[in-house]
């Protein structure tokens, strides 16, 4: 992107979601926060999440699939609502966050196991820069007591196998000959490494 003040891409999810997990982050949450006006921006960051939420467990804001928002902004909608059951334990945010990780574990690559911008089937490829959040919305799960099998961070496991090169030490954004290794997928495929 050569004008980085550009908008480019919208995701009123992953934007909210980001926002959120400063807060969180910093130990601030919708119940116990350094003042009522974090905790009421806390709380209306939750609901907002919570309502924009598909039956289908889908936090994204835009019903197009295959948008290149779509499964970034989710995983991060996930990680913020796993990330606030885990500080207060809030039984409100329990199903919301499990129903998230059901469509991200219903949205992996049967076969391969990485995650892209779209539900993926047995014919597509997944790539490492979705996957990494997607492996790190899952280990936010499980870190919050959530239910997460064991069996989807095996095929991760055999993903982050396909896009790494010398014994795991770089990584590239998929497994086909032609993407490179980069510093920017390195980086996440030993985070993913260190996920699982």
């Amino acid at each position: 992107y050569p004008d980085p003040a550009e908008r480019v891409l919208r995701t009123d999810t992953g934007a909210t979601a980001l926002a959120l997990l400063v807060f969180l982050g910093h130990g601030q949450t919708h119940q116990q926060a350094k003042d009522r006006v974090t905790e009421e921006v806390v709380r209306n960051g939750l609901e907002w999440l919570k309502g924009v939420q598909k039956a289908n467990g889908d936090f994204h804001d835009h019903d197009e699939l295959g948008r290149q928002t779509a499964f970034y902004a989710h995983s991060q909608a996930t990680i913020a609502l796993c990330e606030a059951y885990a500080l207060t334990k809030d039984r409100s945010l329990y199903e919301p966050a499990q129903r998230g990780v059901a469509y991200l574990l219903q949205s992996q690559q049967p076969n391969e196991g990485g995650w892209k911008y779209q539900p993926q089937d047995a014919r597509s490829v997944g790539d490492l820069s979705v996957t990494g959040w997607a492996l790190m919305a899952l280990h936010s799960a499980r870190a919050a007591g959530l239910d997460v099998p064991e069996e989807p961070f095996q095929r991760a496991s055999k993903f982050l196998n396909s896009v790494q090169e010398n014994n795991g030490a770089l990584y590239k954004y998929e497994p086909s000959p032609e993407w490179k290794v980069t510093r920017a997928m390195t980086a996440e495929g030993l985070l993913c490494r260190q996920f699982l």
